[in-house]
């Protein structure tokens, strides 16, 4: 049978429950000594009586220091297996006592009062299921050394009131027994379930603390290389525009068109992966403030106003006579809102429609919808959107991009402690909206 107090200190629990029951535990066990004392002086010697209410005393300060010395080891020592030895056997002594007092009573008291004991002392053992089971020697040396002289003394008795009674006395040691038992083993698996549950989350923290150098060393190389990819490339595109200035031949012209045009979008990835390796690195401070979001809707469409010309797209910006303000960081927006029209424009179709829309939700938040026209996303790739560097369906590859913007743009709004989301229909297009705190609603 295995018994708590020889597993490990990760049981300090289980001690630290039996200290928290032990004063009421000795308390309840001294006033109903005190009773059973008061009860039986007319019927038991009074010398005998006094060493019986003494050696309760005695054995109540033994219990508390031997418990108070009672510390889990990992390995069982020579001086540990003593104090528990010692532990086990003032709670034993405890329980003898009441054996003792039950046989005295049978012996010398009325049947009245051999009954009251009887009582007592199946009261202070049911008991002793509560505050002793986790040392299961503890309990068992109580529990046995105070009711086998009890059963006993029923079975001897003349009285055929207490010998009716030893059935039930028989059928109540065994239930009490086998619950002591059961609560014993129940505490055991409670506490190696916690401690296997504890070892699994250390693991997990762990892991996740490599984890995290892990990201951070790869933001740190990212940035890192990113930094000197953009200074030889800067010098490229330099060189392409000076190039463009002496006369050139068509075909040379059209070489160097070719080679400016990659080298942006080469900036275009790099640039990305550094903004991506500063969100992740927490280098990118914001400086959250109270601003126009009608105004920087605006700026914004007139950015991407010659990408939406080219393919024959109209933007329009529902309710601009409407001033909303917003608690935001203006660079961020501008950046989240130009990636998000960016986006409805390359994957719209041609003459296609882009909607900005802005509308209250809630009752202290500002959604800012984008909704095209365009091919929208298929229902098996949408939980997929917001990870980094995902090009998602077949028309991705046709469409130049870096798979990163909506990654970036998701972190940004909720460091502003806002939302990112969409909603999409492949085939009929997309709606991205993004929800700010609002402050307040101006009429222009």
């Amino acid at each position: 049978m295995k018994e708590l107090c020889h597993l490990s200190k990760d049981y300090q629990k289980a001690i630290d429950q039996l200290k928290a029951n032990l004063w009421t535990s000795i308390g309840g066990n001294l006033v109903l000594a005190l009773v059973t004392f008061w009860m039986l002086k007319d019927d038991i010697a009074s010398t005998t009586l006094w060493a019986w209410l003494l050696s309760h005393v005695i054995l109540a300060i033994l219990r508390v220091h031997a418990l108070y010395r009672l510390i889990p080891a990992e390995d069982p020592s020579e001086e540990w297996k003593k104090r528990k030895i010692i532990y086990t056997f003032s709670v034993t002594l405890i329980g003898l006592l009441w054996g003792i007092i039950s046989l005295l009573a049978v012996l010398y008291a009325p049947v009245t009062e051999q009954l009251v004991v009887a009582f007592i002392v199946t009261g202070l053992t049911a008991g002793a299921v509560a505050t002793l089971t986790p040392v299961l020697s503890g309990f068992l040396g109580y529990f046995l050394a105070a009711v086998i002289p009890v059963a006993a003394s029923f079975f001897m008795s003349s009285s055929e009131v207490l010998s009716a009674v030893f059935p039930i006395v028989l059928l109540y040691v065994f239930v009490v027994y086998s619950s002591g038992i059961k609560l014993n083993k129940n505490i055991v698996s409670t506490i190696e379930l916690t401690k296997k549950l504890q070892q699994m989350n250390d693991v997990m923290l762990l892991e996740k603390e490599r984890a995290e150098r892990a990201n951070k060393a790869k933001s740190i190389f990212l940035s890192s290389m990113s930094h000197e990819f953009r200074t030889p490339l800067n010098a490229i595109l330099g060189f392409t525009q000076l190039l463009k200035l002496d006369p050139l031949e068509s075909q040379q012209e059209e070489n160097l068109d070719q080679i400016h045009t990659a080298g942006e979008h080469l900036l275009e990835l790099i640039n990305g992966v550094l903004d991506v390796s500063k969100v992740e690195s927490g280098d990118m401070d914001l400086n959250i403030e109270e601003l126009s979001i009608q105004s920087c809707v605006s700026q914004c469409v007139d950015m991407v106003s010659p990408l939406a010309v080219k393919r024959e797209i109209v933007i329009t910006i529902l309710e601009p006579q409407v001033d909303w303000r917003v608690s935001a960081d203006l660079k961020s927006i501008q950046q989240v809102l130009i990636n998000l029209l960016s986006n409805a424009i390359k994957y719209n179709k041609e003459a296609g429609k882009i909607e900005v829309r802005c509308q209250q939700v809630a009752d202290k938040w500002l959604r800012i919808s984008v909704i095209d026209t365009g091919i929208g996303i298929a229902k098996e790739n949408q939980e997929k959107v917001f990870e980094a560097f995902q090009r998602l369906g077949k028309e991705a590859g046709k469409i130049e991009g870096t798979g990163i913007g909506l990654y970036f743009a998701k972190q940004q709004i909720e460091r502003m402690d806002g939302k990112l989301g969409f909603d999409s229909v492949e085939g009929q297009g997309s709606t991205f909206w993004c929800e700010l705190p609002l402050i307040t609603k101006i009429l222009t």
